[in-house]
């Protein structure tokens, strides 16, 4: 008679945070190998979770059950049943649903008393699940209102650093003025901050940017590199993180670098309810915590000036999350029809037997307002003529930069965050239940401050900057970035007229009386011709530096 086969079990450990009320990782891993031992069980693998929030999906417990799916593993171990269910009831789900799968899997949650052999045992986990989320999404309530009403304080002695990992730039230390800890200028990450800033400010893009961050070996905010290094332990073996370019952008546009908190807050409709999104729970974003008044309250000191800070806010604008169109061509939104002024659109079009793409007038089949003189040329053609115009006409001038200096940067900053803190309180009143009388007053002193602003000096200073690279040098290094070519063509060309041929159903020529460059004076160019460009003005047309 053959000898029984012995279950393989994974056990799955996981504390929110290690601290030392928690039951520690090494408590659970022992209680679970010691039932293990008791059933006869083989442990195969034991998996941790530390430090990490039980309402975000985490890699290990996927990883944990992919062991139970894959047959690895025969039973899957925690020690309290909250340790699997805070996941959300997905969570639950994809676990009953592997259970249905493999008939001979198991799932022991011992703290409970919990066992997937037992009789309606999904019923019971479900139920389990739904009040671990409910408990998770009040405990998260409540610690936000407890740190609103902490970060809402202004006075130097009622503030402290509420714990977390310390934005990036600084560090923790003890509180000078009481209890807990404080955040101070961290003067490695500080001078990271000051020179990645000032390469954006001098027109390097974001990827040279990230690339050098990665080639210095900076460690990213969440790395345990950086941790190490804050805590003054060695670096030496430790992930340091791969920085991205999402990362820095976000990161140099923060707030945080000149010294404010930031915090989640619930999104409000009209009503003044939360917004709830399609996982039925409450949609957050993160604002910049401010004072009785809307402006932003000053915590910490700031590693940036704000007039650097301004600077970088116009080098990198929002991004927003819509996936644009593809583009065909970097000519598309440049290209107009001479008869209407709208924009001609690519098309695909067969002709002779051959498929081409077009520009084509939109405005020709318009029943209201149709265009009377619909232009039609092939893309290729159009882009082939634009770009030899476009570099006979301005390829051996310097490209320039446009750099934007703040006079009175203080003041312009402070000019922007009482605009922002009108319109918020604008919003606040005209949602339901708001407390009209004091947001009244709020609006009133922020108007007051306004007027006073406005009175300030406070003005903007435009240098076009050369970049040391011809324009002819820029648009070969772009190469095939269609986006990055049409951006590098609007500096000196607004827009590209076509016009209709009057030789319908034949190949007429592209010259300067079909199609029309329109030349940018704003962007420090002028023209001492007009903008038609014939085929013979390769020297005749300059530009000059204003």
């Amino acid at each position: 008679m053959s000898k029984p086969t012995r279950r393989r079990a994974v056990l799955y450990c996981r504390i929110s945070r290690t601290t030392e009320e928690s039951v520690s990782l090494e408590r659970q891993r022992r209680d679970l190998e010691k039932l293990c031992e008791l059933e006869g069980w083989d442990v195969v693998d034991v998996i941790t979770d530390d430090g990490k929030s039980g309402t975000k999906d985490r890699a290990e417990a996927t990883r944990a059950l992919d062991m139970l799916r894959s047959g690895t593993a025969d039973t899957l171990l925690v020690w309290a049943f909250d340790r699997w269910s805070r996941q959300g009831l997905r969570a639950v789900a994809d676990l009953i649903e592997v259970m249905r799968e493999r008939k001979s899997a198991r799932f022991y949650a011992k703290k409970d008393g919990l066992r997937s052999d037992q009789p309606a045992w999904r019923i019971i986990a479900s139920v389990l699940a739904e009040v671990a989320a409910m408990e998770a999404e009040n405990t998260s309530a409540r610690i936000l209102a407890a740190r609103a009403a902490h970060l809402s304080k202004t006075a130097p002695e009622e503030q402290r650093f509420l714990g977390g990992r310390a934005p990036f730039g600084y560090r923790p230390v003890p509180n000078p003025h009481g209890p807990g800890k404080a955040l101070a200028v961290d003067e490695y990450e500080a001078h990271v901050v000051r020179e990645v800033a000032a390469r954006l400010v001098a027109g390097e893009t974001l990827t040279k940017a990230t690339l050098w961050l990665d080639a210095e070996g900076v460690p990213t905010p969440q790395s345990p590199a950086r941790r190490a290094r804050q805590a003054g332990a060695p670096m030496d073996g430790l992930h340091r993180g791969a920085w991205r370019v999402t990362t820095v952008r976000n990161l140099w546009r923060s707030e945080t670098l000149i010294g404010r908190t930031t915090q989640k807050q619930p999104i409000r409709g009209a009503d003044g309810q939360p917004l709830i999104g399609a996982d039925g729970r409450p949609k957050y974003e993160t604002r910049t915590v401010v004072d009785d008044a809307g402006l932003p309250i000053q915590r910490w000191e700031p590693i940036l000036d704000f007039d650097t800070y301004a600077q970088l806010q116009a080098r990198l604008p929002q991004v927003g999350r819509v996936q644009p169109r593809r583009t065909v061509s970097w000519l598309t939104n440049v290209a107009r029809c001479a008869g209407c002024g709208g924009k001609l659109y690519a098309q695909k079009v067969r002709r002779r037997g051959e498929e081409a793409l077009y520009f084509r007038c939109a405005q020709k089949g318009y029943v209201l307002e149709p265009c009377t003189a619909p232009a039609t040329v092939r893309v290729d053609r159009l882009e082939e003529y634009v770009e030899a115009a476009f570099l006979r006409a301005a390829g051996s001038h310097p490209e320039l930069e446009r750099v934007e200096r703040v006079i009175a940067p203080d003041v312009a900053q402070e000019a922007r965050d009482v605009a922002q803190a009108i319109q918020d309180t604008l919003s606040a009143m005209g949602r339901d239940g708001a407390d009209l009388p004091t947001l009244s007053r709020q609006l009133e002193e922020l108007k007051t401050r306004r007027t006073a602003l406005r009175e300030l000096p406070s003005s903007t200073e435009v240098e076009l900057r050369p970049t040391g690279r011809t324009l002819a040098e820029v648009w070969a290094e772009l190469g095939d970035d269609l986006d990055g070519r049409r951006e590098h063509l609007r500096q000196v060309v607004t827009g590209v007229v076509v016009k209709r041929t009057a030789r319908n159903g034949t190949r007429a020529p592209l010259d300067a009386e079909r199609v029309r460059l329109v030349w940018n004076a704003d962007h420090g160019f002028e023209l001492d011709e007009p903008a038609a460009l014939p085929e013979s003005a390769s020297g005749a047309l300059k530009i000059r530096l204003r």
